[in-house]
């Protein structure tokens, strides 16, 4: 966890942390569009359900596409959230 880890407030360092950590997270979202193995696709969307808590830190971001894509998150839920991002991150 970022912030046990890293218990001073909003340093620019922290900041550009969270915001890897997001990306990471978005890019595996993205991935999503090419896994054709039901199998494969189950555990991954598995993973991205226990893992949501990334959006937290999207609010954190410095970046603003983040920041909003934290807000559908929050009033629309993962599965609006998600549909987002593989419209938007289109490969």
């Amino acid at each position: 966890d970022i912030d046990k880890r890293f218990p001073e407030k909003n340093t620019p360092f922290k900041k550009k942390y969270y915001e890897y950590y997001v990306r990471m997270y978005i890019d595996g979202i993205t991935a999503l569009q090419n896994v054709t193995d039901k199998d494969c696709l189950g555990q991954i969307k598995a993973n991205i359900k226990k893992y949501e808590k990334v959006f937290n830190y999207a609010a954190k971001c410095e970046s603003r596409n983040l920041r909003i894509l934290s807000i559908i998150k929050s009033v629309f839920g993962l599965k609006i959230a998600i549909k987002f991002i593989g419209f938007r991150y289109k490969q």
